[in-house]
C-alpha cells in the first residue's frame, strides 16, 4: 500500500476553514474539523487528526493550508505522537502503525490483537489503548507486542484516550466528561466537563485539554485547573443581582450594627466586583465570615428594608477525588475546626478506608442537607450548612438550593450538593457543578437560615433575622 502520498489543498476551499497560525500559541479557541474526524495529536509544531471517511492524516499548517497522508485504511481512530521515538502513531483493524511525522510514510507495522481501537497512547515502555469493543484499557508491552493487563473504564461511550500528568485521560461521548485514571489500578481520580456533544479525542497541551467535537465540527480548548484535591473546568460566568429583604427590630438602635453575609469565594465559585447598593454598609466580619455591616443609630429607620447586592460570578464544574495518597494519612481534624463539629464524637482508631465509609454512609442515608448535616457532626466530622441557588441553563430560573459543607480528614472541605451525590459507601469523587451558587453559610455547626444578623451593641452577641431573597441570574 502506498502511504507517501500527499497533497496540498487550500482550507478556505476544502473545508471552508479558516487560517490557522500555530495552534497552541493562539488565543483563538476554536478550530474546523472535517464531519468524520477522529483523534488528536501534536508533536510539537503540527496538529494531526484522523479522517476515517478519507482514511487519511490530516495536518494543519502554519500557512494556511493542510497536508493530507492517504493511508488507505478503514476504520483508523487513534492517533498519537510517542515523543521519545519521534514517531506518529496510529491505529487501524489487528495493526498500530507507527509513521514518520514528516512524510506521512509507514516505517513500522506492530499486530495487535484488536479490531476496534479509539485511542493509543505510550508511555514507559508501554502502549495503552482503548478497546472499544468491551471499553477497556489494554496494556501492550512494547518489547514483546503482548497484551500484559488493563482495567475496564466503566463509561458509556469511550471513544478516546490520551497519557498527561501520570495519568489517563478517557473522553466519554455520553456525557461530553473527560475521565483521568490511575493507570496503577484502574481507579477514576477525577474529571473534566467538556462543552461538546460528541467527543471524538482528546489531547493535553500545557494548561490546557484540547477535543475534537464531531457535533459542532471543532478543535475546542477547554482550560482547567487541576490539583492534588480536585479538578476545575467548564467555566460559567453569570451577572447577579440579590436583593434581600429584612425587618429591623422596632427598640433603640443607638448603638446596633446590622450585617449582611457575602457570597462566598472558595474552590469552585469565585465572586467579583461585590457591592452593596444601599448607603451606609461597609465591608467587615460578622464572627469569623465576610459581611457587608452598617452601624445604626437613632435616626435609623425600624422596620421592613430591603438591600440589593450585586456582582460576577465565575463556577466550574469542580470534581474532588480522595486518592490512596490521602487514605494513607491517618490525620485528626484540626481543632480550628472545632465550631464545626462535636470532637468527642471522633473515632481516632478507625482507619482511613473505615472513615470514608462511615462518612459516604452518612451522605447517602438522607435527602435533605440538614440530616446530613447532623449525621456527620454526630460520627465527628466537621460540616458547614449552606444556601444558595440551583438555576436551569436554558432560561436562568432559579431554586433554593440547601447543601453542606464537609471535611474529610486528611483530605479538607468538600463540597456537598445532595443532588450530585454517587449511593455509595465505595464512593470517592464528589461534584461541585457550575449550575449551583452558594449565597451564604453558617459561622458553625448550627442550622443557618438567614443572610442577615442583628446586634443591639458591639458587645452582645449576634443574632439572625428572618429575611427573604430575590435573585436574578444572566449569563455575562
Amino acid at each position: 500500500m502506498k502511504t507517501n502520498s500527499k497533497y496540498f489543498i487550500s482550507l478556505a476551499l476544502a473545508f471552508n476553514l479558516i487560517l490557522i497560525p500555530n495552534l497552541f500559541s493562539q488565543e483563538q479557541r476554536d478550530y474546523p474539523v472535517t464531519d468524520k474526524a477522529y483523534g488528536i495529536t501534536w508533536d510539537g509544531t503540527y496538529l494531526y487528526y484522523l479522517d476515517s471517511d478519507r482514511r487519511a492524516i490530516i495536518r494543519y499548517l502554519d500557512n494556511g493550508e493542510q497536508e493530507v497522508f492517504n493511508l488507505g485504511l478503514a476504520n483508523m481512530k487513534g492517533i498519537s505522537f510517542d515523543s521519545k521515538e519521534g514517531r506518529l502513531l496510529v491505529t487501524a483493524p489487528k495493526v498500530i502503525l507507527k509513521l514518520d511525522p514528516n512524510t506521512g510514510g509507514v516505517v513500522e507495522r506492530i499486530p495487535i490483537p484488536l479490531t476496534l481501537v479509539g485511542g493509543i497512547a505510550s508511555a514507559d515502555g508501554t502502549y495503552f489503548l482503548l478497546d472499544l469493543e468491551s471499553g477497556k484499557i489494554r496494556f501492550m508491552d512494547k518489547a514483546t507486542g503482548l497484551l500484559v493487563g488493563g482495567f475496564l473504564t466503566d463509561r458509556a461511550s469511550p471513544r478516546d484516550l490520551t497519557y498527561g500528568k501520570d495519568s489517563l485521560w478517557v473522553s466519554d461521548s455520553s456525557n461530553g466528561t473527560v475521565y483521568r485514571y490511575n493507570p496503577n489500578n484502574g481507579n477514576i481520580t477525577g474529571s473534566i466537563q467538556a462543552p461538546a456533544d460528541e467527543i471524538r479525542g482528546i489531547l493535553f497541551s500545557g494548561a490546557k485539554l484540547w477535543v475534537v467535537d464531531r457535533a459542532s465540527k471543532q478543535i475546542r480548548s477547554i482550560p482547567f485547573v487541576e490539583t492534588d484535591r480536585f479538578i476545575s473546568s467548564g467555566e460559567t460566568e453569570v451577572n447577579v443581582t440579590y436583593k434581600i429583604h429584612y425587618k429591623l427590630p422596632d427598640i433603640s438602635l443607638a448603638k446596633s450594627e446590622i450585617a449582611i453575609l457575602q457570597p462566598p469565594t472558595n474552590e469552585n465559585q469565585r465572586i467579583r466586583n461585590l457591592e452593596a447598593t444601599s448607603k451606609g454598609f461597609r465591608n467587615g466580619t460578622m464572627n469569623r465570615s465576610r459581611s457587608f455591616n452598617k452601624k445604626l443609630d437613632l435616626s435609623s429607620d425600624r422596620g421592613n428594608q430591603s438591600t440589593t447586592l450585586t456582582f460576577q460570578a465565575r463556577i466550574a464544574n469542580t470534581a474532588y477525588y480522595i486518592d490512596d495518597r490521602f487514605l494513607k494519612r491517618k490525620e485528626a481534624i484540626p481543632d480550628e475546626l472545632n465550631r464545626f463539629r462535636i470532637p468527642e464524637k471522633e473515632n481516632l482508631k478507625i482507619s482511613p478506608n473505615d472513615a470514608l465509609g462511615v462518612f459516604n454512609s452518612c451522605l447517602i442515608s438522607s435527602k435533605q442537607a440538614e440530616d446530613v448535616h447532623a449525621k456527620l457532626i454526630d460520627k465527628g466530622f466537621a460540616s458547614q450548612l449552606t444556601r444558595g441557588v440551583r438555576w436551569n441553563k436554558k432560561d436562568f430560573t432559579t431554586s433554593t438550593m440547601d447543601s453542606l459543607n464537609a471535611y474529610f480528614p486528611g483530605f479538607g472541605w468538600i463540597p456537598i450538593s445532595i443532588n450530585n451525590l454517587k449511593p455509595s459507601k465505595e464512593n470517592r469523587t464528589y461534584f461541585a457543578t457550575e449550575d449551583e451558587l452558594i449565597l451564604y453559610q453558617s459561622d458553625n455547626m448550627e442550622k443557618i437560615e438567614s443572610p442577615v444578623y442583628f446586634r443591639n451593641s458591639p458587645t452582645d452577641e449576634w443574632t439572625q433575622l428572618d429575611a427573604r431573597w430575590e435573585i436574578t441570574i444572566n449569563r455575562k
